[in-house]
């Protein structure tokens, strides 16, 4: 009996006041730390300009095509909520 009214003054003394819970912020988040993969690479030639009857003359721009692949995270953030007072602490205080 003594070892259950320990146990009952300890649960209600060490008990916690506020809750807190984890929200997502998030979904698709990029992890900044990690080196992304190259998946392809590729150079290719754009029309620049179509060439036209005053101007016979086709133009063409160099681009290279880079695909990346990032790994995503779930970012979530601790939140604690309202402080909930306990009949306990009141009774104890």
């Amino acid at each position: 009996m003594k070892r259950f009214l320990l146990l009952i003054l300890f649960s209600t003394i060490f008990a916690a006041c506020s809750s807190s819970r984890w929200v997502v912020t998030d979904q698709s988040a990029l992890d900044e730390s990690a080196e992304p993969v190259v998946l392809d690479q590729r150079d290719i030639l754009v029309v620049e300009k179509e060439p036209s009857l005053d101007d016979p003359v086709i133009s063409f721009a160099a681009y290279s095509i880079l695909e990346e692949e990032y790994p995503l995270r779930v970012k979530v953030e601790r939140s604690v909520q309202q402080f909930r007072p306990r009949w306990g602490f009141l009774a104890l205080g």
